[in-house]
């Protein structure tokens, strides 16, 4: 398969492209990572640099955009629910 055909038949089924999809699969890791109250990770910066996001602005960005909320705030309830 081509990449054209691949990108075409991703935004064809997704509406998104396949960057952009394995992007949303590594940020909702990271959120199950900063939900679970069995998660290793203890800050943000942690989780994200696990699931590969090296540019910690440019993830909490796109993170917010995808949740409606900030990562530390998520990490945050899950502190508060479970210390």
């Amino acid at each position: 398969v081509s990449r054209r055909t691949l990108q075409n038949a991703f935004h064809a089924i997704l509406g998104i492209g396949p960057n952009a999809w394995l992007k949303r699969i590594r940020l909702n890791a990271v959120r199950r990572e900063l939900i679970s109250p069995w998660s290793q990770s203890t800050t943000v910066k942690d989780a994200a640099m696990q699931w590969g996001f090296w540019h910690l602005g440019q993830f909490a960005t796109d993170y917010q955009q995808l949740f409606a909320e900030k990562p530390s705030l998520t990490l945050h309830q899950r502190m508060r629910e479970w210390g």
